[in-house]
């Protein structure tokens, strides 16, 4: 029962995130995810690719812990539980820098994997909420670093990437207020 109960929520919001996932993917030119926390990882439960030569991809269904992605530091933001392990010279092992990470993204409602996972990849996330406010998933775009760098020195992948999360969350909350009804 639990097991179906978990599949059935995962269906439902891929089924609704999926046209956000393919426009935020156009609009982009990377690869985009949907992601979600069980227990001190994330998993990846959606997945548009692009048709370029260099792209991201990570296997549907596969886990990476949360505390160096993107989508998983855009959960942690808003969850209690924290704990690190080194993945890249780059990830954040220190609890105290962490912390101030996570202000910062609770604060912009954006989150950072600058190669903290992998060596050359760079991901934007930002969290899903339900209608009750708990950060329930989140919604990234990863590519090589060289390519992001220069798409976010502009600053309209960061604003499109708030914005299309922001959208799935008021279309959850929208859904499951009427559901309940």
């Amino acid at each position: 029962f639990h097991i179906c109960s978990i599949a059935r929520n995962q269906n439902f919001l891929v089924n609704m995130a999926q046209p956000y996932l393919e426009h935020l993917s156009q609009g982009s030119g990377e690869t985009c995810n949907l992601i979600i926390l069980e227990g001190l990882q994330i998993i990846y439960i959606a997945q548009v690719a692009v048709n370029n030569i260099l792209q991201m991809f990570t296997q549907l269904g596969s886990k990476a812990p949360y505390y160096c992605t993107g989508g998983g530091k855009a959960i942690l933001a808003f969850r209690e539980e924290k704990e690190w392990f080194r993945y890249t010279k780059n990830t954040i092992v220190d609890g105290e820098t962490l912390c101030k990470e996570l202000e910062t993204i609770r604060r912009e409602g954006i989150a950072f994997d600058r190669e903290e996972r992998e060596d050359g990849v760079t991901c934007i996330a930002a969290p899903i909420f339900s209608e009750n406010g708990e950060a329930v998933a989140a919604i990234s775009v990863s590519g090589p670093t060289g390519r992001m760098k220069e798409k976010l020195s502009m600053q309209a992948l960061e604003l499109r990437v708030r914005k299309v999360a922001s959208e799935i969350s008021q279309e959850l909350g929208y859904i499951s207020s009427n559901l309940s009804e």
